[in-house]
Order: C-alpha cells, then sequence, then structure tokens
C-alpha cells in the first residue's frame, strides 16, 4: 500500500458503518456550507483517486472486500445524481447548463430522438 496516503489508508480500515458515516459527513458538510454535492467532493473526502471511487462503485476494485462499500459508494453517487436532477428546476440557467452538461457526461443521461419511416411515406418525429 505504498502509493497511497495517510488517509487513504485510514479509509481502507473503515467499517462499512464508519465508511458511510464518513460520506454522510461531506454531504452535512456541503448542506451547512450551502455547497453542491459533487463525486469529486466525495473522493477527496475519503483521500482516493475518483477513478478508484468509480471503480469500487462498478465492482472493479478489490480495495474492499465487502460489498457494503460499493453499495454505499453507489448510493452517494445516486445522492449526486438526485442533487443535479434537482437543479435542473432551478430558474438559474447557469446551474441548469451545468446539471445537464453533469448528468449526461458522469450519469449516463441522454437525449433522445426517434424517427419511424413507415411504408405510407410519413415521417413520425418523437422526442424525450
Amino acid at each position: 500500500m505504498g502509493k497511497y496516503n495517510d488517509t487513504t489508508i485510514r479509509v481502507f480500515e473503515l467499517t462499512a458503518y464508519q465508511f458511510k458515516e464518513e460520506i454522510q459527513g461531506y454531504f452535512d458538510k456541503c448542506d451547512d456550507l450551502g455547497k453542491p454535492y459533487l463525486s469529486i467532493g466525495i473522493a477527496n473526502t475519503l483521500g482516493i483517486h475518483k477513478d478508484t471511487m468509480g471503480n469500487i462503485r462498478r465492482g472493479k476494485s478489490d480495495l474492499f472486500k465487502g460489498t457494503h462499500h460499493k453499495e454505499t459508494l453507489q448510493w452517494a453517487h445516486q445522492k449526486v445524481e438526485e442533487y443535479l436532477a434537482e437543479m435542473l428546476f432551478s430558474k438559474n440557467i447557469k446551474q441548469v447548463t451545468g446539471s445537464i452538461f453533469t448528468l449526461k457526461s458522469n450519469f449516463g443521461w441522454t437525449d433522445k430522438q426517434e424517427i419511424q419511416l413507415n411504408t405510407s411515406g410519413k415521417i413520425n418525429i418523437k422526442f424525450e
């Protein structure tokens, strides 16, 4: 574990409950300071790289033996997604635009268009 810093090593030693409490502490701090929820903020709180966090969340890392850490990171990721989705209803256009960009880039959201051609020559366009 020589490549990890002291904060990262401490995180590896946390129980599943302590791990979730650490992340909840990040969310509470954001709420207290009026700051947005960010995946990078969670990674920084845990002292791990954002890619490492994503690998753990997707089950592509053996850093934690049990599934609780993976499930906790999935919960945290979903909480960030929920925060960004709520921002879509903001009256601040910059917040809306930023949320749309982040949801598309990091959460798999897409704009979807379907074009159907039928034998009668009519074109049906459906936007979702």
